[in-house]
C-alpha cells in the first residue's frame, strides 16, 4: 500500500535554473599572497563566577594567544589555516563554556591600536549576523572598540564559535580590497578637518573602471554613472545601524561627512569615500603589506564576561513576558513560575533573547507558541513547551538553540521555513538534551534555495518522536540543509528521518532509529554512522514500473534503510559505516538496506561496516566483505 501524500511535502524538483552573480571586476586584478601572516592576539576575561581555562594555539603563520588572569578564567581556541590575499575573510575559531550553574554573557569587542597604522583602515572585525540597531537593519555587525556583541552560554553548556557550524553568529575578520571608504571616530578640527582616531567599518561599492567617475581632483563623483556619491552615502547611511543620518552639502573640507557628533566635544562618527588616487595607492599598499609580514603588526579581540543567573529579568506572566521581549537589545529573562499564553509570543531581528524557563512550563492556546523571525536570536533552556496542537517553535533565519527543553501536546514540535526568507542568511539551530513529543513531525524543515549557505539542524542527547508522522521530515523542493544528529533517539509512524534533499547532507551518528521504514532517503549525501536502524512495517511490494513512484513521499517498504531514486537528475548517495551499527528489517519479506530502481547509477549505497538482518553484498565497498553469523551478515574490511 502506498503511503498516503503530505500536501506540505511537494518534492517535485522540476527543471532548476541557477544564476551565478558576477564578481567585481577589480576582483580580476587580485593577487595570491602567502599564507595569512598577521598574529592575532586574542585576550580573553571573564568573571570570576565563571569556570573557564586558557591555552595556546598555533596554527602554520597564524596564533591564537589567551592571557592569563588572576581570577579564574577558562577559554579554548581552535586554530585554522587562514588565507591573506586582499579581499579575503576568515574566521576566529573560539571554544566557550560554561561550567557554572548560571547564565553567563560574554561581551566583545577588538582594538586595532597595535596594527599598523596603514592597516587599520583595511583590516575589521564583525559578527555575522543579521540585527536591528537604532531602528536599522544591518547584515553584519562590525565590532570594535567602540562596538561590542553579546554572547549567551547557558549553564554547563559549550557555544561553540567558527568551528564548521557556529550556534551563535561568529566573529569574521575581513581584509577590504579596493578600500573605496570607511566609517571613523574622529573630531572635526578648528580648521574644519577631521582628526581620525579609528576605523569603525568599511563602505562598499560597486567600483568599476567604465562606469565609477571622479572629478578633475580624484573625488568619487559618481557611483555608476548616475548615483551621485553623496546621494550613494546618504542612502548608506539609513542602513548603517548609527543614529545620525548623512545630510545634504554637510561634506567638510577634507571630504568627511558628519553622522554622529558631541557638539560639546567635536567627537563623533563619520563617513569617507577615498579619492581615486588613495584607491590606487590602496592596491599598491597591499601588494606592499602582504608580502611583508612584520609590517602588519597585531589586533586584540576582548571578551569580557560576567554572571547574568541574578541579573535576569523575572518574567511571571503573559503581559510581563512580552513587555521583557520588547526591547531591543540582550533580554536575559527568567521564569518565576508557569506562564499561559493566548497568541504567539515572537523573537524579532533586533533582540536576542534568553529565557530560562527554570523548570516552569509555557503553555499557550495559540496555534504556534513561539516565533523566531529573520534575524533574530533565541535561547530556551530547561523547561517546557506546551503548546494547543499546533507548532511549539517556529523560525525563519535565525539562530535557536534549545537546552534541556520538553515540547508537546503540539503537531510540529519545530518548523524551519527558511524558504520564506527575503534574505540570504540561514537559520541555525541547535538542541541539546531535548525531548520532542509531537502527533504529527518531530521537526519540519525547509531549506532556503536562494542562499549559498545550508540550513543547519544539530541534535545532541535528544528524543525526538513523530507520533503519526516522520521524526525529522525534510521538503524536497525546498532544499540546502546540513543536518547531525548524534547520540540521539529519532522515531516516527512512518520513519524516523525523510531526506529527499538535493545538494544537502544528513549525518547520524550513534542514533536509535525507528519507523515504519526505518530511514528513508531520495536525496543528497547520508552518512549512518554506529546507528540501530529498525523498519517496523510490513513488506508492501514495490511496483513493476518506477514511474508508479510518487514525487511526494516515498514508498512503505518496512525495510530498515530504503533509497528510492526517482529524482535520478542529481547524485544521491548513502554511507553505512561503523562495527555498532544494527539494520533491520523487522517483518518477513523486507530488507536490511534496499535501492529501488537498481540500477540508477547516479545514486548508490555503500557500506563499510555494521550487521544487517538480510544480506547486503550489492552494496559493499570493495575491500570489504559479508560473513553470516547466527542470522546477521556482518561487513567487515576483508
Amino acid at each position: 500500500m502506498k503511503m498516503p501524500k503530505k500536501a506540505k511535502l511537494n518534492n517535485f524538483l522540476g527543471n532548476l535554473t541557477v544564476t551565478v552573480k558576477s564578481l567585481p571586476k577589480t576582483a580580476l586584478f587580485r593577487m595570491c599572497f602567502p599564507l595569512f601572516l598577521m598574529i592575532l592576539i586574542i585576550i580573553l576575561v571573564f568573571a570570576q563566577t565563571i569556570a573557564w581555562q586558557t591555552n595556546v594555539v598555533h596554527t602554520g603563520g597564524v596564533m591564537f594567544s589567551v592571557e592569563t588572569w588572576d581570577f579564574s578564567a577558562e577559554v579554548a581556541l581552535v586554530g585554522q589555516q587562514m588565507p591573506s590575499s586582499p579581499g579575503d575573510s576568515g574566521v576566529i575559531e573560539i571554544r566557550m563554556t560554561n561550567d557554572s550553574s548560571e547564565l553567563a554573557v560574554a561581551s566583545v569587542k577588538v582594538s586595532k591600536e597595535q596594527l599598523n597604522p596603514k592597516m587599520r583602515s583595511r583590516m575589521f572585525f564583525y559578527v555575522d549576523t543579521y540585527a536591528v540597531r537604532n531602528g536599522e537593519t544591518v547584515n553584519g555587525l562590525y565590532i570594535n572598540s567602540r562596538n561590542s556583541y553579546t554572547y549567551t552560554i547557558f549553564p554547563h553548556h559549550q557555544v561553540m564559535l567558527g568551528t564548521g557550524v557556529s550556534y551563535q553568529p561568529s566573529i569574521k575578520w575581513e581584509w577590504t580590497y579596493d578600500n573605496l571608504g570607511y566609517y571613523v571616530y574622529g573630531k572635526k578640527d578648528a580648521s574644519g578637518n577631521v582628526q581620525v582616531e579609528e576605523y569603525l567599518c568599511p563602505i562598499k561599492y560597486d567600483f568599476d573602471f567604465m562606469r565609477t567617475t571622479f572629478d578633475e581632483n580624484g573625488r568619487l563623483m559618481t557611483i555608476d554613472g548616475v548615483l551621485t556619491a553623496e546621494d550613494f552615502l546618504i542612502s548608506f547611511s539609513k542602513t548603517d545601524g548609527y543614529k545620525g543620518q548623512i545630510e545634504k552639502g554637510s561634506m567638510t573640507a577634507d571630504g568627511y561627512y558628519p553622522i554622529e557628533i558631541n557638539n560639546d566635544t567635536g567627537f563623533g562618527i563619520f563617513a569617507y569615500l577615498c579619492t581615486l588616487d588613495e584607491i590606487n595607492e590602496g592596491s599598491r599598499l597591499d601588494t606592499q603589506l602582504g608580502n611583508d609580514s612584520a609590517s602588519i603588526g597585531q589586533a586584540t579581540v576582548q571578551f569580557t564576561g560576567q554572571n547574568c543567573g541574578s541579573d535576569g529579568t523575572l518574567v511571571f506572566d503573559e503581559n510581563s513576558l512580552k513587555s521583557a521581549l520588547s526591547t531591543p537589545g540582550l533580554n536575559v529573562l527568567t521564569l518565576n513560575q508557569d506562564i499561559e499564553l493566548s497568541e504567539p509570543i515572537s523573537i524579532n531581528q533586533s533582540c536576542q533573547s534568553v529565557i530560562d524557563l527554570a523548570g516552569h512550563k509555557i503553555i499557550s492556546t495559540a496555534n504556534t507558541v513561539i516565533k523566531a523571525q529573520e534575524g533574530a536570536l533565541l535561547m530556551l533552556n530547561n523547561g517546557e513547551i506546551k503548546g494547543n496542537k499546533g507548532t511549539g517553535v517556529s523560525l525563519s533565519s535565525a539562530y535557536v538553540t534549545l537546552n534541556d527543553v520538553t515540547i508537546t501536546n503540539v503537531e510540529e514540535g519545530i518548523t524551519i521555513y527558511d524558504n520564506k526568507s527575503s534574505g540570504a542568511f540561514d537559520s541555525v539551530i541547535h538542541l541539546n538534551g531535548c525531548d520532542i513529543q509531537a502527533e504529527e513531525d518531530g521537526l519540519l524543515i525547509y531549506g532556503n534555495i536562494a542562499s549559498a549557505q545550508k540550513t543547519n539542524v544539530i541534535i545532541e542527547k535528544s528524543n525526538i518522536i513523530g507520533q503519526n508522522y516522520a521524526g525529522v521530515i525534510c521538503n524536497g523542493t525546498h532544499y540546502g540543509t546540513d543536518i547531525s544528529i548524534t547520540n540521539s533517539t529519532v522515531k516516527g509512524k512512518y520513519t524516523s528521518v525523510y531526506f529527499p534533499q538535493r545538494d544537502s547532507t544528513l549525518t547520524l551518528n550513534n542514533c536509535i532509529l525507528e519507523g515504519y521504514t526505518g530511514l528513508a532517503v531520495k536525496g543528497g549525501t547520508v552518512n549512518v554512522i554506529d546507528c540501530a536502524v529498525t523498519g517496523t512495517g510490513k513488506n508492501t511490494p514495490l511496483p513493476q514500473d518506477s514511474a508508479q513512484l510518487s514525487m511526494s513521499g516515498w514508498w512503505d517498504t518496512g525495510d530498515g534503510i530504503y533509497l528510492e531514486v526517482n529524482y535520478s537528475q542529481y547524485p544521491t548517495k548513502i554511507t553505512i559505516s561503523g562495527e555498532n551499527t544494527k539494520v533491520i528489517g523487522s517483518q518477513e519479506g523486507t530488507f536490511a538496506v534496499r535501492k529501488y530502481p537498481v540500477d540508477v547509477s547516479k545514486a548508490s549505497i555503500e557500506i563499510l561496516g555494521g550487521s544487517f538482518s538480510s544480506d547486503v553484498t550489492d552494496y559493499v565497498k570493495n575491500g570489504y566483505s559479508v560473513s553470516l553469523s547466527s542470522g546477521w551478515y556482518t561487513v567487515a574490511k576483508e
